[in-house]
Parts: C-alpha cells; structure tokens; sequence
C-alpha cells in the first residue's frame, strides 16, 4: 500500500526536476540543431522522463506488486519507473486500468 501512496510523489518529483532542470537545458541548446518540432518534442519527452525512472528504480517502487498483478522479474520495477517517468497523469490512467481489470477479474472469478 505504501508504494501506491509513493508513486503521484515520486511522479510529481520526477516532473518538477525535468521542469526546472532539464527543459531549460533543451530549451537553450535546441536552436543548434536542425530537426523537425515532432522530433524535438518527442526527444524532449524522452528526456524527462529520466529522472522519475531513475527516481522510482532508485526507491524499488514496484506498482503491479502494490496492485496484486506480480510481473516476473524486474518487469514490474521497469514498468513502473517507465509509468513514472512519463508523468502523473499517466499513473492516474494506469491505476484506473489497473483496478478496473482486478474487479473485472474478481467478477469472473465469482461468477
């Protein structure tokens, strides 16, 4: 339960150093390469999405344990951290997901 609690946190912490750290610093070197604004943006994103990842690899924050759906290996820490990095609302969609098809599984299980 505790790695639910973690995970909008780290995810916000994640997004507040990428906004502060790393977007100014794509921002100034940017204008010395030629490359469409698709490109960029897509760089961009993959960029900041770095220090939540590393962040929630860091703490071992695994949300598919959390949530009941253990992934083998280090999967579950690698998805996590891939949720993490791309954002809160990412998480937010995830968990909905998540839990939708828990009670789905549950239903079925039930009958």
């Amino acid at each position: 339960m505790e790695a639910l609690i973690a995970l909008p946190f780290v995810a916000y912490v994640g997004e507040r150093l990428a906004e502060k750290l790393i977007k100014p610093l794509i921002k100034g070197i940017s204008p010395y390469f030629e490359i469409n604004q698709d490109l960029k943006d897509y760089v961009e994103a993959m960029i900041c999405a770095v220090p939540g990842f590393a962040i929630s690899m860091l703490a071992g924050l695994d949300l598919f344990v959390a949530v009941g759906v253990p992934l083998a290996g280090y999967w579950g820490l690698i998805f996590t951290g891939l949720t993490i990095g791309f954002g809160a609302n990412l998480v937010h969609d995830l968990l909905g997901y998540l839990d939708t098809l828990r009670l789905d599984t549950l239903r079925s299980a039930i009958g």
